[in-house]
């Protein structure tokens, strides 16, 4: 049971964290990078997914499999029911994040920003609309482990 709460507790803070992290990042910065004439724009795109690009591949795909094994060992009722809820919650997240935000994060740094391609808002947009699903996406992991500690 110790080893239990150590895991959720720290899934928790990674939750948190993450989920902090990416909705500020689409709700408060991108509008603001968005607003931008588009040579400062992409360059400012690119470089907030070098520095994203650092963290994210590990402690997306590492929460998501520490939620996976809270949900296993979690005690039977409600907080296994959260946890639960937030594996799948990590499952959708992480699809949308490899199949949409990924390959436009790829293209978005091989841009030349002072001839971008035809059709890159397009793609800024889509991807935008997408970092909108995975912020609540990591709000459910957040709140959902919040559900389980506290109830638990």
């Amino acid at each position: 049971m110790a080893g239990y709460r150590v895991l959720s507790t720290l899934v928790l803070l990674l939750s948190g964290w993450l989920a902090g992290a990416e909705s500020a990042s689409w709700a408060l910065l991108q509008p603001v990078v968005a607003r931008l004439e588009d040579t400062p724009q992409i360059r400012m795109q690119q470089g907030m997914l070098r520095t994203f690009g650092r963290v994210m591949p590990i402690l997306l795909p590492l929460t998501s499999v520490l939620i996976v094994l809270t949900a296993v060992v979690a005690p039977a009722g409600a907080p296994r029911v959260f946890w639960v809820i937030a594996a799948v919650a990590a499952a959708v997240l992480i699809a949308f994040t490899l199949t949409v935000n990924v390959p436009i994060n790829q293209r978005t740094l091989t841009w030349d920003a002072e001839h971008p391609p035809e059709g890159w808002q397009a793609d800024r947009h889509r991807w935008h609309t997408y970092q909108g699903v995975r912020a609540v996406l990591l709000a459910v992991w957040f709140l959902c482990a919040v559900g389980a500690v506290t109830l638990d």
